[in-house]
C-alpha cells in the first residue's frame, strides 16, 4: 500500500454510479494528457481504473459512496479511491502477479482497514523519463563547468571541490547506503508475502518463479564467462595464481552469507546477508499465514517507506553526478569515461549473440522458423526500445505472447507481469560486463569467490531492486560494494545507464517474450498452430 503523504489535488466525493464512472475516467484521462503520457499507457491506465470502478460498484446492492483523488504521491502519479463497506478486493481478476507487483507499485494496490477500502494505482511512468532528462542536463552542465573552471587558479579550484564537491558526493552515498539494504530486505520480503499464501505460491507461482530465479544465474554464469573471456582476465588485474581454485575460501563465502546477527548486514552493507534475510522472512510470514498478518502489515509498510526514503535519495542522483562529474574533470580521471565505449560494445555483443542463442533455440524446440519467432517478438521490444520503459511495452507484450505466440492467457496473464519485473537478463548481462570493466578499471584481483560473489549478488539484485527512478544507482551502489568496487565507479555507470536505459529496456522484453514462450512450451500451455500460422 503507497503511503500516505501530501497531495497536489483535493479528494472529490460521489456515488458511484455509471455517470461517476465515466466522469472518473474522462478526469483521469485529462490528467494523464495534461502531463503529457503516452497514449498507449494512458489507454491501458484509463481501462484499468474503469474495471476497477465497476467491481466496486457491483460489488453492492444499495448504491456506493466513494472519494476520489487524481494527482501526485510523493512525487508519483496516483489514482486513490476510498469506500466504505464489508471487505471487498477489486484488484483481484485473477491475476495472481497483481499480488506480487503491488508491493513495489507497479499494479493497483489494495486494503481493508477500519471498515474502509481503500485502492491505489500509480498511473504514469513520467517520473523516469523526467529523471533521465535531469541527469542529462546535470552532465552537460557539469561538463561545461568543468571546463571553463579549469582556467580557474588552482588553489581556488582545490578549495571550491574539496569544500562542496566532496561533501556532496560524500553525503548523498552516505544516505543511499543508509537506506538502500533496508529496502532491498523489505522489498524482497514483501514481494514473497504479496503472492497470498504458501499454497497460492506453490500452486500458481513456485515453478514459475525458480525458472526465473535459476536461467537469472545462468545467465550471469554465461556473460561472465563471456566477458572474462572477451576481455581476458589478466586485463582486469587478474594473473595465473589469482585464478586458482580456493576452495577454501569460497566455502567460507557461502558459510559467511548466514549473518551472525540482524544488524550486521546492514551495517556493513553485506547484500548477500541482507537478501538472505529478505528471502527468510519473506517465507516465514508466508508459512505463517494469518498469524502473522500484523507482522505481514509492518512488512508491507516498511517496503513503502524503504522504496520512498530511497527514490527521495536517488530523486538527488542529478546533483551528484553535477558533483561527482566535476570532481572528475578537475582531477583529470576522466581515463574510465573515455574508454566507456568498450563495455558498451561488449554489452551489444554479448546481448546479441544470447538472442540469437534463444531464438534458435526456441525455434528448434518448437520445429519452427527462427525469422518467425523473432518476428512475432520484435513490436514490443520496439516500444521498448524506443521509449526505454517496460509499461510502454506492456500491452502489446502481453497480447504478443497470446495472439501471435500462441500462449495460454490465464499463463500470460500470470508469467508477463511477474516476469515484467523479475526477468531482467539484459539487465544482468550490463551488471556482470560492468563488473569485470571496473575491475580491470581499478586493478581489482579476479579471484573464483570474486566471480562467484558476482553472479549471485548480481542475479538477486536485478530481480530485487524495484523499478524506481534512480534505482538503478541503488543497484550499483550494493554491487561495487560487494565486490570491492570504488563509489567513484558510479558516476560512470550512472551517466552510462542514461545511454543503456534503451537498449537494456528493448532486450529485456524481448528476453521475456522469449522465455515466455519457452516456459510456455514446458508446461504444455502454447497453442503451436497459433505460433506458426498466426498472425506476424
Amino acid at each position: 500500500m503507497h503511503a500516505h503523504g501530501k497531495m497536489s489535488t483535493k479528494w472529490n466525493e460521489k456515488e458511484l454510479t455509471n455517470d461517476a464512472i465515466t466522469e472518473i475516467t474522462e478526469e483521469l484521462r485529462n490528467y494523464l494528457e495534461k502531463i503529457g503520457e503516452e497514449s498507449r499507457n494512458t489507454l491501458r491506465v484509463v481501462l484499468s481504473v474503469e474495471e476497477i470502478l465497476l467491481r466496486i460498484r457491483d460489488s453492492s446492492d444499495t448504491a456506493v459512496m466513494v472519494r476520489v483523488m487524481i494527482g501526485r504521491n510523493y512525487g508519483r502519479h496516483v489514482f486513490r479511491v476510498e469506500y466504505n463497506g464489508a471487505s471487498f478486493d477489486p484488484t483481484d481478476d485473477g491475476q495472481e502477479a497483481n499480488s506480487i507487483l503491488e508491493a513495489i507499485g507497479l499494479a493497483p494496490s489494495w486494503e481493508y482497514r477500519k471498515g474502509k477500502n481503500c485502492v491505489s494505482m500509480v498511473v504514469s511512468g513520467r517520473a523516469k523519463r523526467g529523471h533521465v532528462f535531469k541527469i542529462v542536463t546535470a552532465i552537460i552542465l557539469a561538463v561545461i563547468i568543468g571546463i571553463l573552471g579549469s582556467h580557474i587558479p588552482g588553489g581556488l579550484r582545490t578549495e571550491i571541490d574539496e569544500s562542496m564537491l566532496v561533501p556532496v558526493m560524500n553525503v548523498f552515498l552516505g544516505l543511499l547506503s543508509t537506506f538502500a539494504g533496508f529496502m532491498i530486505a523489505f522489498t524482497i520480503s514483501s514481494g514473497i508475502i504479496g503472492v497470498g499464501d504458501s499454497s497460492t505460491l506453490s500452486r500458481l507461482g513456485k515453478k514459475t518463479i525458480i525458472r526465473f530465479v535459476l536461467i537469472s544465474i545462468l545467465t550471469a554464469i554465461v556473460a561472465l564467462a563471456a566477458v572474462c573471456l572477451i576481455l581476458g582476465l589478466t586485463a582486469t588485474g587478474g594473473s595465473d595464481q589469482a585464478m586458482t581454485f580456493h576452495l577454501k575460501d569460497i566455502t567460507k563465502m557461502i558459510f559467511d552469507i548466514a549473518p551472525s546477527n540482524i544488524i550486521d548486514p546492514f551495517w556493513s552493507g553485506n547484500s548477500l546477508q541482507i537478501i538472505l534475510i529478505g528471502i527468510f522472512v519473506g517465507v516465514g510470514l508466508l508459512a505463517l499465514g494469518e498469524r502473522s498478518k500484523l507482522i505481514r502489515s509492518l512488512v508491507l509498510e516498511g517496503a513503502t517507506l524503504s522504496q520512498w526514503l530511497t527514490s527521495s535519495v536517488c530523486s538527488l542522483v542529478p546533483i551528484f553526478v553535477f558533483a561527482a562529474l566535476i570532481h572528475q574533470i578537475w582531477n583529470g580521471d576522466l581515463g574510465a569515461i573515455v574508454s566507456l565505449w568498450k563495455p558498451v560494445a561488449l554489452l551489444i555483443v554479448i546481448n546479441l549473440g544470447w538472442m540469437i542463442l534463444m531464438v534458435v533455440y526456441n525455434s528448434f524446440r518448437l520445429k519452427c522458423s527462427p525469422i518467425l519467432v523473432l518476428k512475432k517478438v520484435l513490436p514490443a521490444s520496439f516500444v521498448a526500445f524506443t521509449t526505454a520503459s517496460s509499461m510502454a511495452a506492456f500491452t502489446l507484450g502481453m497480447e504478443n505472447c497470446e495472439k501471435k505466440l500462441g500462449v495460454d492467457r490465464n499463463y500470460v496473464r500470470f508469467a508477463y507481469p511477474m516476469g515484467n519485473v523479475m526477468y531482467m537478463q539484459t539487465t544482468i548481462v550490463y551488471l556482470m560486463v560492468i563488473s569485470v570493466y571496473f575491475a580491470g578499471t581499478y586493478d581489482i584481483q579476479i579471484t573464483p569467490m570474486w566471480l562467484l560473489s558476482a553472479v549471485i549478488t548480481g542475479a538477486f539484485l536485478a530481480i530485487a531492486v524495484p523499478p524506481l527512478p534512480g534505482a538503478g544507482l541503488t543497484l550499483y551502489a550494493i554491487l561495487f560494494s560487494q565486490l570491492g568496487i570504488p563509489d567513484s565507479a558510479l558516476l560512470i555507470a550512472t551517466a552510462l545507464e542514461v545511454v543503456i536505459d534503451f537498449h537494456d529496456t528493448g532486450f529485456n522484453i524481448l528476453f521475456l517474450q522469449l522465455e515466455i514462450l519457452s516456459g510456455a512450451r514446458a508446461r504444455k500451455k502454447l497453442n503451436r498452430d497459433v505460433l506458426i500460422n498466426g498472425e506476424e
